[in-house]
């Protein structure tokens, strides 16, 4: 689970409980300047185009893999230099 920011009051309001399934992961969000210039155009919060790209490719079916590669010739491939 990726959150920005996140507190221990923020965990203590959702009730979580342990659970045989494992624990819960959080991660600092690492795209802020990507939420910040979505939310500034009016759109919602986002995941980062690199999260969704690979989680397309993980699932590996044929429509997964395909818009996985359309994510990364429109979002990823621009940032990618060729040094």
């Amino acid at each position: 689970l990726f959150v920005d920011p996140w507190s221990s009051t923020r965990a203590a309001a959702l009730r979580w409980l342990p659970s045989v399934d494992g624990p819960i992961t959080l991660l600092r969000m690492f795209w802020p300047a990507t939420v910040k210039r979505t939310l500034e155009k009016g759109g919602a919060r986002v995941a980062h185009p690199l999260l969704v790209y690979a989680e397309l490719l993980f699932q590996g079916r044929e429509r997964e893999v395909e818009t996985a590669r359309l994510i990364y010739d429109q979002y990823l491939r621009p940032n990618i230099s060729d040094a």
